[in-house]
C-alpha cells in the first residue's frame, strides 16, 4: 500500500532449496542466475529475504551496481537500534542459529536461540492457529514459560504469523517485521520511488503455480505467477511416458 505505485518482482528457488545443504560454489551459481532473471525487468533495488542466500552471496551483492538490502543486515541493525542490552529470541532455522548469522552482532542482556524448523513446516501446511501448532509452539518455547522477552527476532519474515501462538505462553514486546522495517527503510531512504502508474506484483518459481499458491495461503497480495520450469517438466515427462509405454 505505501508503494501503490511501484512493480514488484519476487523470485525463488523452491525447487533447489535449501541451499546450506548445497556446495557453495553451486548455490551461488543459482542466486546469479536468480539476479539476473530479476535484472532483465530492470529492477532499481534488490531485497534479499532469505538469510542463507544473504549471507552466500554477501560478496556477489556487494558488487551489484544496485543497492541491496539483505535481511541480516536489516534485523541486525534494526535490533541494535532498539534492543541493545535487553532480552532477545532469536526465532530460526536450526541451521540458520547454528551458522551464528545473527548472534554474532546482538549486544544483549540475554538471548534464546529457538528453532523453528517443524513451525515453518506447519505454517506451510496451513497448520496455524491449531491445536498442533499450539502444542509444538509451547514445546519450541518451553524454556521461555511464563516469561517475558523484549523482542522476538523472526529469521524467516512469515514466521511473525506465529504471534498468537507465541503469546499464548510468552509475553512479547515486539515481534520484528521484516517488511514493514525494510518500508520504512526505502521511504527514508530510497529517493526513485514512482509517483505515477499502477505497480504489479510479478512471481517467478520453479514449482507448479498450485503448489505455490497452497505453501504461501496466508498471503493477500494479487500477483502474476511464472512457472520457469514448466516446459522442463512437461519434456520430462513425456520422455517418461515414452519410456513407460
Amino acid at each position: 500500500r505505501k508503494f501503490k505505485n511501484e512493480n514488484f518482482v519476487y523470485i525463488n528457488d523452491l525447487k533447489n532449496s535449501p541451499y546450506f545443504n548445497l556446495p557453495e560454489a553451486d548455490a551461488l551459481e543459482f542466486i546469479k542466475a536468480n539476479v539476473d532473471r530479476l535484472r532483465k525487468d530492470n529492477i532499481k533495488l534488490l531485497i534479499v529475504a532469505n538469510d542463507m542466500i544473504a549471507e552466500i552471496g554477501r560478496d556477489y551483492f556487494n558488487e551489484l551496481d544496485i543497492p541491496v538490502f539483505d535481511i541480516i543486515s536489516i534485523l541486525t541493525e534494526y535490533v541494535q537500534d532498539n534492543f541493545e542490552q535487553k532480552n532477545i529470541v532469536l526465532f530460526g532455522k536450526n541451521s540458520v542459529i547454528e551458522a551464528n548469522l545473527y548472534q554474532k552482532n546482538f549486544k544483549y542482556n540475554r538471548l534464546f536461540n529457538i528453532p523453528s524448523d517443524d513451525l515453518e513446516e506447519i505454517i506451510c501446511n496451513k497448520g496455524l492457529k491449531t491445536s498442533k501448532s499450539f502444542n509444538v509452539t509451547k514445546e519450541a518455547f518451553k524454556q521461555l514459560l511464563g516469561k517475558a522477552v523484549d523482542v522476538v527476532v523472526t529469521s524467516s519474515p512469515f514466521l511473525i504469523k506465529l504471534n498468537t501462538e507465541i503469546e499464548e505462553f510468552v509475553s512479547v514486546g515486539e515481534f520484528t517485521n521484516f517488511g514493514e522495517i525494510v518500508a520504512k527503510k526505502i521511504y527514508n531512504e530510497f529517493m526513485n520511488l514512482n509517483v505515477k502508474g499502477k505497480g504489479k506484483v510479478k512471481v517467478y518459481s520453479n514449482i507448479e503455480a498450485k503448489k505455490f499458491k497452497y505453501m504461501t495461503y496466508w498471503n493477500p497480495v494479487k500477483y502474476k505467477y511464472i512457472d520457469v520450469d514448466k516446459k522442463v517438466r512437461k519434456l520430462r515427462q513425456k520422455k517418461f511416458e515414452k519410456i513407460t509405454k
